[in-house]
């Protein structure tokens, strides 16, 4: 499947067989891509950037003065503490646009400020001025706040929050949800053998929801919950240790009978001494998997707790979020070997090279893939319609055979919830490396069931 491209754009070659990682624009269609084929990939022309634009209600695209254009409007905060963020995410957008051509699709970014009045405000003027789906807000308070706007103007809004519960009728949530991280990643850790979890989670919204997370997936996957440990960030170490008494009692006590053993040189004694030496293995701990929420400084401080307690990567599994993908945690020592979801790699390694080939730097925030993973939907949906009116139906957006970016393979369900196909890693001294790779399309069971 050739891509359209702007006039005089440079057209480069991915090599063949990168089966559906390459070119979103060409594998964003209403059915999977099936077979491995090389396929073209618009670029801009040598050192020609995307151009950049923050204002309100202002077409981004190149052909904004042409008529009869779809309009997509892009509601993210572009001001605030989270504007680069939404920096990243237009950015993203409009290449997407720059690779399909756009030729039946005008993109209009809208700045939230990221609060719900500026959410409400944003989708107000989008709507007045003719937007036929809205991508984002990105905060769960920012969806609910647009919700009865968006369902009064019948305009579908493909929003950016991870947050279930803000879907309704019209409003869809595309964000990496906590419950499909928690599912995937704890269903493998079963399938290798793994059966009794702790969770250790730092007591924070992100941390609680994601720790009710794993404890669903483990009773779903048929393991067996040993513990769950919150810990208030920002209490000094030894309060926070203390938290982890389970783990500190059972090594407290086997350091006392060593101490008392060590001058001993009976048969006995040593025997003892030995099966002492023992318990520090993965057989004197509880749990089997470690289920982590913490990422950043957090889980740098729950690291070195859990080393003063016994509790390293090498006698229990760590298991983490998506979160993981980010920074020195990838290649971090203490968690060698330890696992977390993510989008398939080769696409994410790609998508960032192209944005940083676009715009001379990489994106500042992980999620500005959806940027484009959304608007080349839009702007796939809209070119295929027979009717403009026809574009953004709910059985369009919720085609069950899925689509796929950059990000992977991914479909709405009737309810507005999406649902992703994620890896597995694994934390190895040259980086993560896949250990589970991702489904390439949907079967009848639910990749989130």
């Amino acid at each position: 499947m050739h891509l359209s491209s702007f006039p005089g754009s440079r057209v480069s070659r991915y090599p063949a067989c990168l089966k559906r990682l390459v070119a979103l624009a060409s594998v964003l269609t209403l059915a999977l891509v099936a077979g491995c084929k090389g396929i073209d990939v618009a670029s801009p022309p040598h050192g020609e950037k995307t151009p950049s634009q923050t204002e309100s209600g202002k077409s981004v695209t190149r052909q904004d003065l042409l008529q009869g254009k779809t309009k997509v409007a892009i509601l993210v905060p572009l001001s605030g503490e989270t504007g680069k963020t939404g920096e990243s995410i237009v950015n993203a957008a409009q290449l997407a646009l720059f690779d399909m051509g756009g030729d039946s699709t005008s993109l209009h970014p809208y700045d939230t400020a990221g609060t719900p009045d500026g959410a409400r405000r944003a989708a107000e003027r989008a709507i007045t001025d003719g937007a036929s789906i809205l991508i984002g807000p990105l905060f769960s308070s920012e969806v609910k706040a647009i919700a009865p706007q968006v369902q009064s103007a019948g305009v579908p809004a493909l929003t950016l929050t991870t947050d279930p519960t803000a879907a309704e009728h019209g409003i869809y949530v595309a964000g990496f949800l906590i419950r499909e991280q928690a599912t995937r990643v704890v269903s493998y850790a079963r399938e290798q053998g793994l059966t009794r979890f702790a969770v250790l989670s730092t007591d924070t919204p992100f941390g609680r929801a994601m720790a009710g997370a794993y404890e669903q997936a483990v009773m779903e996957a048929g393991g067996t919950l040993v513990n769950t440990l919150l810990r208030t960030t920002g209490e000094d170490a030894r309060s926070r240790i203390s938290t982890l008494t389970s783990f500190q009692a059972r090594v407290a006590e086997r350091n006392r009978k060593l101490k008392s053993l060590e001058n001993k040189t009976d048969p006995e004694s040593v025997k003892l001494a030995a099966a002492l030496q023992i318990r520090e293995t993965a057989g004197a701990l509880p749990f089997d998997a470690l289920l982590m929420t913490s990422s950043g400084t957090d889980l740098m401080e729950d690291l070195a707790l859990l080393a003063s307690v016994d509790v390293t990567s090498s006698n229990v599994r760590m298991i983490g979020p998506m979160l993981w993908n980010e920074g020195t945690t990838r290649t971090d020592p203490a968690l060698r070997g330890a696992w977390y979801p993510a989008s398939p790699p080769a696409a994410r390694g790609l998508f960032i090279n192209r944005y940083q080939e676009a715009f001379g730097k990489p994106p500042s925030s992980q999620i500005a893939s959806l940027g484009y993973d959304l608007t080349a939907l839009a702007a796939r949906l809209s070119a295929m319609a027979a009717h403009p009116g026809q574009a953004f139906r709910p059985e369009k957006l919720t085609d069950p055979s899925g689509f796929e970016g950059w990000d992977g393979l991914f479909r709405f369900r009737p309810d507005g919830i999406v649902e992703r196909g994620l890896a597995v890693m694994e934390i190895q001294p040259a980086g993560p490396q896949v250990v589970s790779p991702a489904p390439g399309t949907f079967n009848r069971k639910s990749l989130g069931s």
